[in-house]
């Protein structure tokens, strides 16, 4: 199954993503996030060219989940804060595609309610 969702897009050929069903394409765009999360430059632009649809599209396609693609991101910096003790918190956030630490942090703090630096010596102490 996931083999098939991975290839998709070039299953799919030039079949506007439009056309394709909300879920599918959805799930289709996460397994791409997944993937390739570290990748600094992947972001809605370039989700749209890789499936073929508009920015925009792709905008709305997240806003009605309350997704994006820095939760992937988040989620996989948060498992190295906890992980790995030996990683700073930029090198952590730079390894998932992060190009900027404040732009991070913030997120970070968003998602979790603590700053990294925080939320790592939280955790790390229980």
């Amino acid at each position: 199954m996931v083999d098939l969702i991975s290839h998709a897009p070039d299953i799919l050929g030039e079949v506007s993503a439009e056309r394709v069903h909300i879920p599918v394409l959805l799930s289709m765009m996460l397994d791409h996030i997944d993937r390739h999360s570290d990748d600094p430059e992947l972001g809605a632009a370039k989700l749209a060219a890789r499936f073929r649809c508009s920015e925009r599209y792709v905008h709305r396609l997240f806003a009605a989940t309350g997704r994006s693609v820095n939760d992937r991101r988040i989620v996989a910096c948060t498992r190295d804060l906890l992980d790995c003790g030996r990683k700073t918190v930029a090198e952590i956030a730079f390894a998932a595609g992060f190009r900027d630490i404040s732009h991070f942090n913030r997120l970070f703090k968003r998602h979790h309610g603590l700053a990294p630096r925080e939320f790592r010596r939280t955790k790390a102490t229980r």
